[in-house]
């Protein structure tokens, strides 16, 4: 029986410092704390202007197609053009320096006849661009990447195919591209 006795003894003082020990090991680690700096850089929003609307000039109704080049020549493919001014697309882009963005163009509204019955539509397809900035002049495609100059600004030049139904219907053709330029 004193064996038991000093046994249960040797248990409470071998449990007391295993319980002790942990409370002690618990409460030797600390915590410790760092500060982390931040930062926020806010870029000027990106802006498309235009500057030049893009013209065909004055063309025949042989059907085919007029393509417009981003320097405003036409080349003829069954129409031809007999005068007036040609021009392609002139815009201007502005945004954070250095910035990458991406251009996409589409035709809006179709040509349509403002003049005589009206309401005849002409389709402009195959857009082509020229984008410059202070680096250099490039010949771009919708939806790809490229980059404002050092000081934040591009010139864009826009071309396209205009196809000229046989026997067209003479008037005043208008319609709308649309141009979206968004930072990357």
């Amino acid at each position: 029986m004193r064996n038991t006795k000093f046994m249960n003894k040797i248990k409470k003082i071998f449990s007391f410092i295993l319980l002790t020990g942990f409370a002690f090991s618990t409460n030797a680690q600390g915590s410790v704390t760092s500060e982390v700096g931040t930062s926020a850089t806010i870029i000027e929003t990106i802006s498309v202007a235009s500057v030049t609307a893009m013209s065909f000039g004055d063309l025949t109704n042989d059907g085919g197609t007029i393509v417009l080049d981003t320097d405003g020549d036409i080349t003829d493919n069954g129409s031809r053009s007999v005068g007036g001014t040609s021009a392609a697309a002139g815009l201007t882009v502005s945004g954070g320096d250095s910035e990458s963005f991406k251009l996409t163009v589409t035709e809006k509204d179709k040509l349509t006849n403002q003049t005589g019955v009206g309401g005849e539509t002409m389709d402009l397809t195959a857009f082509t661009s020229t984008i410059s900035n202070a680096a250099s002049a490039t010949a771009v495609g919708s939806g790809k990447s490229y980059s404002l100059s050092g000081t934040g600004s591009a010139t864009i030049a826009i071309g396209a195919t205009l196809t000229v139904g046989a026997s067209q219907v003479g008037g005043s053709y208008t319609g709308k591209i649309e141009v979206i330029v968004a930072y990357d």
